[in-house]
């Protein structure tokens, strides 16, 4: 993030501005929390809330589409005054020693007054009229997926990014709205979460919801509607209605099923995460299971000729290699040979 220098440029910043009218009140904490997300003293923060809410915003509220349209015309303006006097370099006094008017008060002056504008048309047209469903502002939904085979990298409009595993797919707002930030996936995904303690992060999976503010972790919904959640770093609350809450911390999964309460269990990283890396890992993984994971890992079709021994548990850690390179080491292993056809596998067991 650009370091704020002064009170001039947290108005401009329009992420402070979207704070600043959607928030009522203040706290003392909630000042630290912006001084220290904008990188600013708290007294700054205090100048430049006090400016902003000195535009007389009217004490009738709002509805949201009345919120957004202000704001939508408060960061357009600011930002066209911005561009106009983007060259000027701020003067206290003059070479003869005379004092002139400081540039920011000057300046703002004039935005105030525009923007004092603004708010009472909004006000006279919120008395007068309705809004209607035509008005209202509704973000388009996003939606990515991956194919079996493939792995995709996004990043979120909060700057937050989501790996997305094979069979995946994720849904999203184009932009998150002034409160949270919400998300629904399926299958397996890596989320990195920028932190905004004003706007939490919520990602739902099969009707498990999992809230966090800045953090990373893993989530995966299987094909037995089993939802685990592994926090990596950063904490991370988990719930589903009908049963308990619980809070993660780092180092520990949530399981989730239909029936049972949540459970809370260790986990090892590698097991869990080294995927996104391309790391494919197999522990006391059946038969079953390791085919099933080779096919959606390689984008494959495997089928399998001949008995296969019901003791059959593989452990392995195989780092970037091949589908040919994985199946060379557990066939000489587990004695069984196979054919590998573009997209079709065959395994014929001896």
């Amino acid at each position: 993030m650009k370091k704020i220098l002064n009170v001039e440029e947290l108005i401009e910043n329009q992420s402070f501005r979207e704070v600043i009218f959607n928030e009522d009140t203040l706290s003392e904490d909630d000042w630290a929390i912006l001084a220290t997300r904008f990188e600013v003293d708290i007294e700054d923060v205090k100048s430049a809330q006090l400016f902003l809410m000195s535009l007389n915003r009217p004490t009738t509220d709002f509805e949201t589409v009345d919120q957004g349209m202000l704001l939508s015309r408060i960061n357009a303006t600011i930002d066209n005054i911005s561009k106009e006097h983007e060259t000027i370099i701020p003067i206290h006094e003059n070479k003869y020693g005379r004092k002139r008017v400081p540039y920011f008060k000057s300046r703002w002056i004039g935005i105030a007054a525009t923007l004092i504008i603004i708010v009472s048309s909004l006000f006279v047209v919120k008395s007068f009229v309705e809004p209607t469903i035509e008005n209202q502002v509704v973000f388009s939904m996003v939606e990515k997926t991956t194919s079996k085979g493939q792995k995709l990298k996004i990043f979120l409009p909060d700057g937050s990014t989501a790996m997305l595993n094979s069979g995946s797919k994720i849904q999203y707002p184009e932009q998150f709205d002034s409160g949270s930030r919400k998300v629904t996936v399926e299958g397996e995904v890596f989320f990195d979460v920028k932190s905004d303690s004003l706007k939490p992060f919520i990602v739902s999976a099969q009707g498990v919801i999992a809230t966090v503010l800045g953090t990373s972790f893993n989530i995966k919904n299987s094909d037995d509607e089993v939802v685990s959640i592994s926090l990596v770093s950063g904490r991370l609350a988990v719930e589903k209605q009908g049963q308990n809450k619980v809070s993660l911390s780092p180092g520990e999964m949530a399981v989730v099923n239909s029936f049972d309460p949540i459970e809370v269990q260790e986990f090892v990283s590698e097991d869990v995460i080294s995927w996104k890396d391309g790391v494919i890992v197999f522990k006391n993984a059946t038969f079953e299971e390791l085919i099933k994971k080779l096919e959606n890992w390689y984008g494959v079709s495997i089928s399998v000729r001949g008995q296969v021994d019901k003791d059959f548990h593989y452990t392995g850690k195989y780092d970037n290699y091949t589908l040919d390179e994985i199946l060379e080491g557990i066939s000489f292993l587990k004695k069984f040979d196979y054919e590998i056809n573009e997209n079709r596998v065959v395994i014929v067991v001896r």
